[in-house]
This record gives C-alpha cells, structure tokens and sequence, in this order.
C-alpha cells in the first residue's frame, strides 16, 4: 500500500528530500507524526532512492536523519512498512536496528506486508559524552 502525495502534504507529515551536488532530488523519506499510531510512536513511509544513487548511502543518511529529527522531538519508536519482496529494503532497515513487528494500522491483513520497528529510547547516546540519559522513562 503507498502513501499518496496529497497525504504527504497533510499536518504531521515531515518529508526529507535528498540531493546531489546539482540539487537534482535523489531520495525521500517522510515521517509521519501524526498521532496515529499513538503517543511516542511515529512512522516512517516512502522511501525511495533514485535508481543511479542506490548504494552510495543515502538511504542510510535518510534514515539517520529522521531518527535524529524523531528523537529530538520525543518519538520513542519508529515503524515502518516494506513489501515482502524488497528483500534490499528489509537488510537496509535490519542493518539499522529494525526488528520485524506484526502487522499495524492498514497493513493489518495485507499479505504483501513486512512491519518493522525500532525504539529510539537511548538513540544518539553516544553523542552525549559523559552526561547521564533522562530518568523517569
């Protein structure tokens, strides 16, 4: 099931646009905040690469940047969805610490369906030194 442009533009919905040193749009990714999936809980949706830029890591900088963005804004965990076929899909999110989860929200029923996730609880720790984590999760 995909995401139809309309619902990007909807409020909740934050897209990140890649691009080259010419500014030519090579990838997307959008997360959507919206309330949905309930509180501390958001998704990420349409991710796409351009072909040509596949395997130079821009998926991988997406993804970074909304979980970056995500925990900023106090999401503890991310879901996604991927088809059963986009086997390259499923290793980039597996590699990102993504953990397959049964079905969510529409994809509840759609055999076509892999739901993943991942908390971001601690997520960018390291970035932090020696200053403790929040108490009280």
């Amino acid at each position: 099931m995909q995401l139809a442009a309309a619902e990007l533009a909807r409020p909740g919905v934050t897209v990140y646009v890649a691009r080259d040193d010419d500014d030519t749009a090579v990838g997307m990714i959008a997360l959507i905040d919206d309330g949905a999936h309930g509180a501390g809980r958001a998704e990420i949706a349409r991710m796409y690469v351009d072909e040509p830029a596949r395997g130079t890591g821009i998926a991988s900088r997406l993804l970074d940047r909304v979980e970056t963005d995500a925990g900023a804004r106090g999401i503890r965990e991310l879901v996604l969805q991927t088809g059963t076929q986009h086997l390259p899909a499923q290793a980039l999110y597996a590699k990102h610490g993504y953990r397959r989860v049964a079905p969510f929200g529409r994809y509840v029923g759609a055999p076509a369906s892999i739901c993943m996730a991942k908390s971001l609880v601690g997520f960018g720790a390291d970035l932090l030194d020696e200053r403790p984590l929040a108490v009280g999760e």
